[in-house]
C-alpha cells in the first residue's frame, strides 16, 4: 500500500520495466497468473498499522547495499511514500559486500534477485519453512505459510504451464495478501 509503484519504476529504474504486484512470479515466468498490482494508498496502510495496534506509526530500518544505485534510489522513493502512513523508515545503506553478510538477518532489506526460467525454481528457495518451521537458508523475510508450502510442492509436479498458472494464481494471491515481499516492478 506504500508502493507508488509507477513513480518507483519511472525514477529507480529509468521505466524499464513492467509493474510488479509483490510476488515473486514475474510476468516473464510462464506460469506467471496476470494479476492487478494493489494501488497505492498510505490511508489504508495507515488504517492497517493502527488496527494492528501502532496508531502513531511505526520506525523500521531498510538494509541495502550502496552499490546497487537502483535499489538505494528505491529506498528512498519507498521512504517517502510511507511517510503519509506513518511509516518512518532509516535507510541503511551498506557496502555491497557487507550486504550479503546480513541480507538474512536484517529485519527488513532490499534484495536483488537474478531470474530463474521458472517461478517454481525461485519460490522454494526464498518462501517456504522446512516440516519444523524453520524458514529455507535463502528465506530472508522468514515468512511461513503452510497453505503456500503445500500449493508450491503440487505445483512443482504439475507438467502442464496452463495447469501449474492455476494453481499459482492461488499461490501469487496468498503471497500478495499475507506478505513476504515486496515488488514494485521487474527491470
Amino acid at each position: 500500500l506504500c508502493q507508488d509503484r509507477e513513480k518507483m519504476l519511472k525514477l529507480a529504474f529509468f521505466g524499464e520495466g513492467v509493474i510488479g504486484p509483490d510476488c515473486h512470479v514475474s510476468p516473464a515466468h510462464p506460469e506467471y497468473a496476470p494479476m492487478d498490482p494493489t494501488p497505492y494508498d498510505p490511508e489504508q496502510a495507515k488504517a492497517l498499522l493502527a488496527e494492528a495496534g501502532y496508531p502513531d506509526g511505526i520506525d523500521v530500518t531498510i538494509t541495502v547495499g550502496a552499490g546497487w544505485e537502483d535499489i538505494v534510489s528505491y529506498a528512498e522513493i519507498l521512504k517517502t511514500d510511507a511517510e503519509p502512513a506513518g511509516i518512518r523508515i532509516t535507510i541503511n545503506s551498506v557496502p555491497n559486500a557487507t550486504y550479503w553478510d546480513v541480507w538474512t538477518e536484517a529485519d527488513f532489506a532490499v534484495t536483488s534477485w537474478t531470474h530463474r526460467p521458472l517461478a517454481v525454481m525461485v519460490l522454494p528457495l526464498a518462501y517456504v519453512c522446512d516440516a519444523q518451521g524453520t524458514a529455507v537458508p535463502w528465506n530472508e523475510s522468514r515468512w511461513c505459510d503452510s497453505e503456500f508450502d503445500g500449493l508450491l510442492t503440487k505445483a512443482m509436479g504439475i507438467l502442464d504451464v496452463e495447469e501449474r498458472r492455476k494453481v499459482m494464481a492461488d499461490i501469487q494471491k496468498i503471497q500478495v495478501e499475507r506478505g513476504s515481499i515486496g515488488i514494485p516492478y521487474w527491470m
